[in-house]
């Protein structure tokens, strides 16, 4: 209600739907698949399951370069912004909206980036590895694999 009241002082009300909180993953899906490009400005994150679930539907991404988000999407997946920056934002926002082949390159460059390093065939089997290391009160596992017989760039 607070950001609805907000909107329409700012008389921007009929240019942005407020989604809500899903609680079922068809409802985050469908919403990610509605999207040209995912955009996450922010001024503290951790890794946010949010950009995981945009990669996995193979969106470009605008973010702010703070906590885990640089590692995550890397280069080719999106563009990193500095918090606060709105400039710098609208300016990638401009650019992803103005390129349609930008944005299909970092889209396909973020599910790749998503298959090698969140889907659950990679991260399943680092937190039973994970749970291993646990288990045995510290003594070293000899070879770990993330899926595909590399270990995962954070085991």
């Amino acid at each position: 209600q607070k950001i609805a009241a907000r909107a329409k002082a700012l008389d921007v009300a009929s240019r942005y739907r407020y989604h809500g909180v899903y609680t079922h993953p068809e409802e985050c899906r469908a919403f990610m698949e509605s999207l040209d490009v995912f955009v996450m400005p922010s001024f503290s994150e951790g890794t946010p399951n949010s950009i995981v679930e945009a990669m996995a539907c193979g969106k470009p991404i605008i973010a702010t370069d703070v906590g885990g988000i640089p590692d995550m999407i890397g280069d080719e997946c999106g563009i990193l912004v500095p918090p606060g920056d709105v400039n710098a934002l609208a300016d990638a926002m401009l650019r992803l909206a103005k390129d349609a082949e930008l944005r299909l390159t970092m889209g396909r460059a973020a599910k790749e980036r998503y298959q090698q390093l969140f889907s659950p065939s990679v991260v399943v089997p680092l937190m039973l590895e994970t749970y291993r290391r646990v288990t045995r009160n510290g003594h070293q596992v000899a070879e770990s694999s993330a899926g595909n017989g590399n270990l995962h760039p954070w085991a």
